[in-house]
């Protein structure tokens, strides 16, 4: 019965889809969004969607597909495509006839070729400021806050200071924040990395010439890998993987009738323009993100060069608008429509609406880059799509979810020794396994001989251990008790060393905060004749004014902590260098101490 359920869910995965939904996965390079994409009629909605900002591909397909499946009651498909950012795009004018294709290998290699400046590029993205961005752990007010910050302490003197700490002393972001980002920035980035390559070719047909343009796109083999096995310990079939780039224009062409539209996409840290000429990509430019422009303002030039007679559309894609709603709105995105559609006296629009950047039950916002992407592939695969040629929408360049098996009927090999080894093999797995079989029953039957007399020798004990189980008892109640006072100790010792534990580091920091240019540190000392929790401190200082000050900061600071100083004691001497200046010797003592030897001084008075 086991094999014959196999064999119905097998033929359930087989079985095409007829309610028209379709499982798509969409990676930005900081978040996961899964989505359920159905259709009403020929226009796709978006049903459900499940995300997750998890940095391992396993977890994050596993928390996305987790809340996917509490907003669906009906069982998800099992087959999806992947979107991402991981995977470049490239309009390309290769020397190949379009009948006359090359090998496989040999285009993997020329696109490669192709790509490896696009991929320095696409590195320096990868910002440490643009991924807490991406993550949602900073806007890009608190972005250029943190990097102004950077600049100002650079400015000062601190050198070595670094984004990410400048960020954790502004309260933005904790130090595991931090770490997780900076893990996810190496796993971002492609260093002489193997390709893995996808094409598909474009048509332009015009009056006077046709040209063959290549849409190709490329992902690293590594990277492709670890999705193709989180998606499979998941339980899904990964079936292809497709630029996020790019990947609007299925969609987008839907906006014209003749399908001759111009699309800017603005991410968060890249713009990238693209023009359709009757559902054909004709030309693709891609620019890093000024911030410190409008969008309207940055893509005009490049949206001019791009726009031809017969172009009826402009289309707008701007993450910013839902990712961060409270600065969408102080930049008033909507003034990028109305400058461009002044300035370019043509029809300019957002391609998804601000008031469909959710799911059906209004719960959920999702970017509308994101549904942007989700509607343009579930486009290209759709009934519609396949069984309608006159309205066939931009075809994508899809990249293999893995590499392909080599064909076992090539091996000839494998008939010539296969056949005769499969029937050798046969014959001595049967033997094996009788005489297995026959070694097992004879174990049985000893075992059950060993057990029936070691049966009967612990009947025998039983009667000798009811005596022994008393003294047992009364020793188990003794360990009991002494294993509650080691308990207790315990407890003490835990909060001593907790106390301790936050003591230090708050003290140490008291120190640094009140050492100036003026003053060199050489030593604390924490000796136990002085008393618990007691420390010395050595120091030199450049003039008497400078030690004072030091001192009168320092007992500022410790008493903050219920500390405080004493036995300052402050002498003209020669530094570790050989200068002349002040040595300051002082105790930082706790102030419960301080009282302590009062009382003890006061008792031995009287």
């Amino acid at each position: 019965m086991s094999a014959l359920n196999s064999v119905k869910r097998w033929l359930a995965q087989l079985k095409p889809n007829t309610s028209g939904q379709q499982l798509l996965a969409v990676h930005n390079g900081y978040c996961l969004w899964l989505g359920l994409i159905g259709f009403e009629g020929e226009e796709p909605q978006l049903l459900a969607t499940g995300t997750s900002t998890a940095i391992d591909a396993v977890t994050a397909i596993g928390e996305a597909r987790q809340q996917l499946s509490q907003q669906s009651s009906a069982s998800l498909p099992r087959q999806l495509a992947f979107i991402s950012t991981c995977a470049l795009p490239a309009l390309l004018d290769l020397p190949i006839e379009a009948d006359k294709p090359r090998k496989t290998t040999e285009m993997e290699s020329m696109i490669s070729w192709e790509l490896e400046t696009q991929i320095a590029d696409n590195n320096d993205l990868y910002a440490l400021g643009a991924i807490l961005v991406g993550r949602g752990l900073l806007t890009q007010s608190q972005r250029h806050e943190t990097a102004v910050e950077l600049e100002m302490r650079r400015v000062n003197g601190s050198g070595l200071a670094r984004y990410g700490e400048v960020a954790i002393d502004l309260g933005l972001i904790t130090n595991d924040q931090l770490q997780d980002s900076l893990l996810l920035q190496e796993k971002l980035a492609v260093t002489d990395a193997q390709l893995a390559c996808g094409w598909q070719l474009q048509t332009l047909v015009s009056e006077d010439k046709t040209e063959h343009l290549w849409l190709a796109a490329g992902i690293d083999t590594r990277v492709r890998r670890q999705w193709y096995t989180g998606f499979a310990q998941n339980g899904l079939k990964l079936t292809g993987i497709v630029p996020l780039l790019g990947s609007m224009a299925p969609h987008a062409a839907k906006h014209s009738e003749n399908g001759n539209v111009v699309v800017v996409e603005a991410h968060h840290d890249s713009v990238s323009t693209y023009r359709l000429e009757k559902s054909q990509l004709a030309s693709f430019h891609q620019q890093p993100r000024q911030h410190n422009q409008s969008l309207a303002e940055q893509c005009y030039g490049i949206v001019v060069e791009q726009l031809r007679s017969d172009t009826e559309a402009v289309l707008l894609i701007d993450v910013t608008r839902t990712i961060d709603a409270a600065e969408a709105k102080e930049t008033n995105s909507d003034s990028d429509i109305e400058e461009l559609r002044s300035r370019l006296q043509r029809e300019v629009q957002w391609l998804i609406p601000t008031d469909a950047c959710c799911t059906l039950d209004q719960k959920k916002i999702v970017p509308d880059g994101v549904i942007a992407a989700f509607f343009g592939v579930a486009t290209t695969t759709h009934k519609h799509a396949l069984f309608a040629p006159e309205k066939k929408p931009v075809q994508l360049a899809q990249i293999p979810p893995r590499e392909p098996p080599p064909p076992i009927w090539k091996n000839i090999e494998l008939y010539r020794y296969g056949i005769p080894a499969l029937l050798l093999l046969t014959v001595f797995v049967h033997g094996s396994y009788s005489v297995m079989q026959q070694r097992q029953l004879q174990q049985q039957l000893d075992t059950l001989d060993k057990k029936y007399k070691e049966q009967a020798q612990l009947n025998k004990q039983l009667n000798s251990i009811s005596g022994a189980y008393k003294k047992t008892s009364d020793k188990l109640a003794d360990l009991t008790a002494q294993a509650t006072d080691a308990k207790n100790n315990l407890e003490r010792l835990n909060n001593n060393v907790v106390r301790r534990t936050r003591l230090v580091p708050r003290l140490l920091r008291a120190i640094s905060q009140s050492v100036t240019d003026r003053i060199m540190l050489d030593g604390i000392v924490e000796p136990r004749q002085k008393g618990k929790n007691s420390f010395n401190i050595t120091a030199w200082a450049m003039d008497n004014a400078s030690a004072a000050q030091f001192t009168e900061r320092l007992q500022q600071l410790v008493s903050r902590l219920e500390y405080r100083v004493a036995d300052p004691d402050i002498r003209s001497g020669i530094g570790r260098y050989g200068l002349n200046g002040y040595t300051i010797d002082l105790w930082i003592i706790p102030v419960n101490n301080d009282t302590d030897n009062k009382n003890s001084r006061g008792k031995k008075e009287a």
